[in-house]
C-alpha cells in the first residue's frame, strides 16, 4: 500500500501502526483527509535517513516516468549502501 494507505488503515482502525517516510507523514499530518481528528502522532524514530532529490519527475502513473524514478532509486540506494557512491 501506499503511505496514505496506510495512514488511513491506521485512522479506519484496521492497522495499529503504519511505517511511512518521513516526508510523507510531513506531508499528510495535517491532511484533513488522512488526519482529520488530529489523532495520528509519530511514535518512534526514523528507521533510515537517505538523502535523495528529484533526478525524474513523478507522474502518478500516466507515464513511465514513476517507474523509471523507482528503479534509479533502489540501484542508488543500493550503490550508496555498498559503498560505491564513496569510492
Amino acid at each position: 500500500p501506499t503511505d496514505d494507505e496506510s495512514l488511513l488503515a491506521v485512522k479506519d482502525g484496521d492497522c495499529d501502526f503504519a511505517i511511512v517516510a518521513l516526508q510523507s507523514w510531513e506531508q499528510y499530518k495535517n491532511d484533513r483527509d488522512i488526519n482529520s481528528e488530529c489523532n495520528l502522532s509519530w511514535v518512534g524514530r526514523v528507521i533510515k535517513f537517505i538523502d535523495g532529490g528529484f533526478a525524474t519527475k513523478n507522474d502518478a502513473g500516466v507515464l513511465c516516468t514513476s517507474l523509471i524514478h523507482d528503479v534509479l532509486n533502489i540501484h542508488l540506494v543500493e550503490m550508496h549502501a555498498d559503498g560505491f557512491i564513496e569510492k
